[in-house]
């Protein structure tokens, strides 16, 4: 999937992401344009070692001003 390009309007647009509990607690920005991956695996915008989380555990992505998670 090609990455999302965003509009004068959508310059501003963020969203944060927060691990409320465990040893990755903590808030990590996601901002658009294109997807952030969230998971433990090193390959992942956003890295959470903790047990609890998978791999590849979701994907946040801005697309026609809404946010979508996969």
């Amino acid at each position: 999937m090609p990455a999302a390009s965003t509009t004068a309007s959508d310059a501003g647009v963020s969203l944060e992401m927060r691990a409320i509990a465990g040893p990755a607690a903590r808030t990590i920005p996601l901002r658009p344009p294109g997807p952030v991956s969230v998971g433990r695996l090193p390959l992942c915008d956003a890295v959470l070692d903790d047990a609890a989380v998978s791999r590849r555990h979701a994907t946040f992505m801005y697309r026609d001003r809404s946010w979508y998670v996969a």
